[in-house]
């Protein structure tokens, strides 16, 4: 692999893992007015509207913890980029059932399913990124992708 192919596949790596920390940035500052119009309308009990929005911001970490070395297995077996792609793909997902949730149920579903697939972003790009990347530039590499999240 020459230089600039492998400056290209870097670039695509930091992109996909800026992406991915974009939409969690821009949804966790959201979550608890998005999870208490979501429960008034399910007609839930006021008090338990911090519960909820507690629960929602932990779950999405908890799934990431659980999954992630199965992914870590998977991109083993399977190579690093078809891993790499199911997880921008279950992301995209995630982020659509997320703004399309009419419920509070759908809101825990679409944080579960992004727990799951975004574990495959982040470890599985920084695994490739060291692939592909010298022992004499590795530092580097893998302090930009720690920038991009």
């Amino acid at each position: 692999m020459d230089r600039k192919e492998k400056l290209n596949r870097i670039f695509l790596i930091l992109l996909s893992l800026f992406v991915v920390m974009l939409g969690y940035g821009i949804l966790l500052p959201t979550l608890p007015y998005y999870t208490e119009r979501l429960a008034l309308k399910d007609n839930l009990d006021t008090d338990l509207i911090n519960f909820h929005i507690g629960l929602l911001t932990s779950i999405y970490p908890f799934f990431q913890l659980l999954f992630v070395v199965v992914w870590g297995k998977l991109s083993d077996r399977y190579g690093r980029k078809p891993i790499i792609i199911c997880g921008l793909i279950g992301f995209v997902i995630m982020q659509l059932l997320t703004g399309l949730a009419t419920s509070l149920t759908m809101l825990y579903i679409a944080r579960i399913f992004g727990g799951i697939f975004t574990s495959s972003v982040i470890p599985v790009s920084n695994a490739y990124l060291s692939d592909i990347t010298s022992e004499k530039r590795r530092t580097k590499i893998m302090a930009w992708s720690r920038c991009c999240h």
